[in-house]
């Protein structure tokens, strides 16, 4: 008895689900599929199969928490560390080191923003050290942010593009900010 209504079951829905061609697979991770029309107000039917990959921004690396990667890195966009990584990091993109995040060995990038911890020298156009960052190298910058409350041991040269000399605390952020 069981398997007639669970065949009849099915039947109907061949009929009214799977009227439609099903879409082409492809290799790429994130696939949307079209709500079918008797099923429009079902929020489940029209959200994509792989969600967590499209929260990401396009372009976007991220070493997670607990993660150790070695080695030399190179990238072009966005970089995201909350995990820990050591060698070298030569890129044409931004770095953001999260509270949590620790990088050992050189850097050498466009941006960089630390909140965590740096052993090692840092070359890069804009530098934002965060409050709670610790960087123990010696930075190459053009533009520096230093907020209130992080730690910094090396050496700082500052090289920036001519134009007026300036050094100013930020009140609101509690910061300095450097440019020449």
């Amino acid at each position: 008895m069981k398997n007639s209504f669970l065949s009849k079951f099915v039947k109907l829905l061949n009929k009214e689900v799977c009227h439609e061609e099903k879409p082409e697979k492809t290799s790429h991770p994130i696939t949307s599929y079209k709500a079918l029309p008797a099923y429009t107000n079902n929020p489940i039917a029209k959200k994509p199969a792989n969600v967590a990959a499209k929260s990401l921004k396009p372009q976007e690396t991220v070493l997670s928490e607990g993660v150790l990667v070695k080695g030399e890195l190179h990238f072009e966009k966005l970089l995201r560390i909350n995990g820990s990584f050591e060698g070298n990091l030569k890129a044409s993109g931004k770095l953001i080191l999260g509270v949590k995040g620790k990088v050992q060995g050189d850097v050498d990038l466009e941006e960089a923003e630390v909140h965590g911890k740096i052993l090692g020298n840092i070359t890069v156009n804009h530098l934002v050290i965060g409050p709670h960052a610790e960087v123990m190298g010696n930075i190459h910058a053009q533009t520096l942010t230093l907020h209130k409350g992080a730690k910094f041991s090396g050496r700082l040269e500052i090289d920036p593009e001519p134009t007026s000399n300036s050094i100013y605390q930020d009140e609101e952020e509690s910061s300095y900010q450097y440019s020449m």
